[in-house]
């Protein structure tokens, strides 16, 4: 077999990866006033879920659990943040907001103003926080994880960078990806082609200078490409206070391969002869899309070729010699080998011994979430009838009510579909669903017997996981032709039902994603250490389940979108003919948005994070 070639990294692609460092103990700090040089753990339940770089530096790691670190006094422990059935929010401004359990009706965009209060207390105010919030562990009876906090401050960061590249850009388009909630893909070719015509060498900026290896000048396009990142994250800390580390390369994979190797705070490019260093040294594991059962499969055939079969290992054995493949060793395999084992492995071949992959940055920028979920998990023999999760079933009815009045404040839409999960506590029991359409407004009152309708079904309970998903939006254009549509009843029962992949079809599309958020992933993981000591824990709205149901969303939707009612295109169509005008009209008396610094507008929900400057 002819050695893999040796090739300078010169592509016309310019991609990077942009990554907020440590995430959720950036927020917590950021909203506790806590000093970046805070060792600082982020808990879910009893174990760390989040793992600040100074705790890092005392030992500690993500999974760890509660009872083993907590003797560490320097550390700050805070939870994530829950609502529970008392109704006090467990975050000490949650009570009467309609947002926990006090039985309010939320009103829409109540959630944008609980969190930008948390992100914009007082001194005193923070002071008080974290002395009521260190180290205090919210009862999981009573408690529900939620990272809507989180999510609230990943909005700002996504609106801050893209204010950043409107103004940096001009005409020269790029392309935004959102990857999860703490990490964004910018495809920057057009960008860095434009710059390249005014400047055919243009020097590394001072926040662009780390290259590996250490010194060594990357290609021309990627160096402008360095540039604009470097300026992107230094408009992201200057306006927000929170750090990110990016990659800079010819693909997808390299460059969140390179973010991780100047964290925190830092940036990273290939230099001429820095692609087989990254290739020797990167584990195959940590490639995105090869931490799961595909990647095992290519790390088992990459052993076999050495003389090494995995089959009559241990766990333990097993697990350690499969984390010592890196993709230079996956280079050396033959393509006949893989073959023969019945693994393809053309796409991971070109990856490890050329950096080679073509997938694209897909531009995600204006698109909206296609489902809004929550769950619950309980002991069996706490959810052994419908009275004894009552409670439960009502704030998971509040919150999907809230969230989808706020959502069809902010995008004029509607979800004409409400599905509810449960499964069975009985061993090897799968998730079940029944679906029907919204009820008016979302009410509380309605997705509750809605709830309780499908509870009621013989042979139910006991349970040990609830949850209800809002899906298949429809716009709702006021005063028009297509209103009327908008008020069609969701599809029936029976055919949502028909929808819905078998358990088969659904486990064969989780083995094929690509990737998952590292912090999804680690919650599974700690869902998973919850089960072997017998506790249940519960998942937030993007966690495993949620991303079943997604799959199954996505599913039911390419079919929808096949079959839509003619006659409401027609009255679409009709009705943007008839208001194009008034519509025109209308956004002529809009004011004039305020422009921030960065050359983006300006919210309310921007404008708290100003008052700290």
């Amino acid at each position: 077999m002819p050695p893999p070639r040796v090739i300078a990294p010169c592509s016309p692609r310019v991609i990077a990866l942009l990554d907020l460092d440590c995430f959720y103990c950036q927020c917590e700090m950021l909203r506790l006033g806590l000093p970046a040089s805070t060792p600082l753990v982020v808990l879910q339940w009893q174990m760390s879920l989040a793992v600040s770089y100074p705790a890092r530096e005392l030992g500690i790691k993500r999974g760890d659990k509660y009872k083993d670190i907590k003797h560490l006094a320097q550390v700050v422990f805070i939870h994530v943040e829950c609502d529970g059935l008392a109704g006090d929010g467990l975050a000490g401004d949650g009570a009467g907001d309609g947002l926990a359990g006090d039985g309010a009706e939320p009103a829409p965009m109540d959630r944008v103003a609980r969190y930008e209060r948390q992100y914009s207390l007082t001194a005193p105010e923070k002071a008080a926080a974290l002395a009521r919030e260190d180290r205090y562990l919210p009862p999981h009876a009573t408690s529900k994880a939620t990272i809507e906090r989180y999510r609230y401050v990943s909005g700002l960061v996504f609106a801050q960078v893209k204010a950043c590249l409107d103004e940096l850009c001009g005409p020269s388009p790029y392309i935004f990806e959102k990857a999860s909630v703490d990490e964004m893909y910018l495809d920057l070719s057009a960008h860095c082609a434009a710059e390249l015509l005014r400047d055919p060498s243009p020097p590394l900026s001072p926040g662009a200078a780390r290259t590996l290896p250490a010194g060594s000048p990357p290609p021309p396009p990627w160096v402008a490409g360095c540039n604009a990142v470097a300026a992107v994250r230094a408009s992201v800390k200057e306006e927000l206070g929170l750090t990110l580390s990016a990659g800079v390369a010819g693909n997808k994979t390299l460059a969140k391969l390179l973010a991780g190797e100047n964290k925190p705070d830092g940036q990273c490019a290939l230099g001429a002869g820095g692609l087989p260093l990254l290739l020797a040294k990167t584990k195959l594991g940590k490639v995105r899309g090869y931490g799961g059962k595909w990647g095992r499969a290519v790390i088992d055939v990459a052993l076999a070729y050495r003389g090494v079969e995995v089959d009559g290992m241990g766990y333990e054995e097993a697990r350690e010699a499969r984390g010592k493949v890196a993709m230079a060793d996956v280079a050396k395999v033959p393509a006949a080998f893989f073959e023969e084992r019945r693994v393809s492995a053309g796409g991971i071949l070109a990856l490890c011994r050329d950096g080679e992959e073509s997938e694209e940055v897909e531009n995600t920028e204006g698109q909206l979430v296609q489902t809004i979920s929550a769950f619950k998990s309980f002991a069996a023999s706490a959810a052994s009838t419908l009275d004894a999760i009552g409670d439960w079933v009502a704030l998971i009815a509040r919150e999907i009510s809230g969230r989808v009045r706020d959502d069809e404040e902010r995008n004029s839409r509607f979800p004409r579909t409400l599905t509810v999960y449960f499964a069975s506590a009985e061993k090897g029991a799968k998730m079940k669903s029944r679906s029907g359409p919204m009820p008016a407004k979302a009410e509380t009152a309605g997705i509750v017997a809605f709830f309780n309708k499908v509870l009621g079904e013989p042979g139910v309970f006991p349970l040990n996981r609830i949850g209800a998903a809002a899906t298949n939006f429809l716009s709702r254009e006021k005063n028009g032709i297509a209103a009327a549509f908008a008020k069609q009843q969701a599809p029936s029962p029976a055919k949502q039902q028909a929808r819905t992949p078998s358990p088969a079809k659904q486990q064969a599309q989780e083995q094929a994603a690509p990737e998952e958020d590292p912090d999804l992933a680690m919650a599974r993981r700690l869902q998973e250490e919850f089960d072997k000591g017998g506790a249940p824990d519960e998942e937030d709205p993007d966690l495993a389940l949620a991303r079943r149901i997604q799959t199954e969303i996505n599913e039911g939707e390419k079919r929808g979108a096949q079959s839509r009612d003619r006659d409401e295109e027609v009255a679409r169509e009709l009705n943007r003919k008839f208001e194009r005008e008034e519509m025109v009209l209308q956004a002529s008396k809009k004011p004039q948005a305020k422009k921030r610094k960065g050359g983006g507008e300006m919210g309310g929900i921007q404008a708290f994070f100003q008052k700290k400057k």
